[in-house]
């Protein structure tokens, strides 16, 4: 462990200094990697069953989002109820009709 972490360290030291005034870029290509190590290696492996419970997992928060916004909107859609709707829905006994 030791002989490895004073090969790191000799290894930096012996790095280029960036030169002053300019401002340090990461090679050509590098985005582009990264990106593709991130999509396409991920595809590739075989998801397990944790990986699996995880995105239905995200699913499942995005459907119940989703359906909470929904509820939201059709919500504002309705009139404020009228004191006088709740008597013009109760039902009326044909008793007291007579």
């Amino acid at each position: 462990m030791k002989d490895s972490l004073n090969k790191l360290i000799e290894a930096a030291r012996k790095a280029h200094a960036p030169i002053e005034g300019t401002a340090e870029s990461a090679p050509p290509g590098f985005a582009g990697r990264i990106v593709a190590n991130a999509t396409v290696g991920k595809a590739r492996r075989r998801l397990g069953t944790l990986d699996l419970l995880e995105r239905l997992g995200w699913c499942g928060a995005a459907a119940s989002a989703a359906i909470c916004l929904i509820a939201v909107a059709l919500h504002a859609q309705h009139p404020a109820p009228n004191p006088f709707d709740i008597l013009m829905e109760s039902p009326v006994d044909p008793i007291e009709m007579n």
